[in-house]
């Protein structure tokens, strides 16, 4: 009967409980969730990734250098990895892995970019 006058006498959570209902992962240490807001990062930040290492692939598509085609490869399976998001993911590494990411965007791609570069001036001349 209790669980009968549970349903009947159930009332929807308001705008702040249905905010934190989910808030937290669960365990012995809970901890808060990522946020929607870092969940819109991430994503904008992968757009940003891939758009960049494909504009570097596409350059790069005809040099023979196999430095420069290992260095592809190994960016591109870094790339992939590191925007992989599994849910729920606690605030604090969602954190982390906004920042490798932007290091990625920020460091690595640019070096990649460099690099390709260097290779077509060094075999046209």
């Amino acid at each position: 009967m209790k669980v009968i006058n549970t349903l009947q006498n159930y009332a929807t959570l308001d705008s702040v409980q249905s905010k934190y209902f989910f808030g937290y992962t669960g365990g012995d240490k809970p901890t808060e969730i990522a946020t929607s807001k870092q969940l819109w990062k991430i994503q904008d930040i992968s757009n940003k990734l891939y758009h960049y290492y494909l504009t570097i692939e596409t350059v790069a598509d005809g040099i023979k250098s196999q430095e420069l085609q290992n260095q592809l490869v190994e960016t591109k399976e870094a790339i992939d990895e590191m925007t992989a998001v599994s849910l729920p993911m606690s605030k604090e590494n969602m954190n982390k892995k906004i920042k490798l990411l932007q290091q990625l965007l920020d460091s690595t791609l640019p070096k990649l970019s460099n690099l390709v570069q260097q290779t077509i001036n060094e075999q046209t001349a």
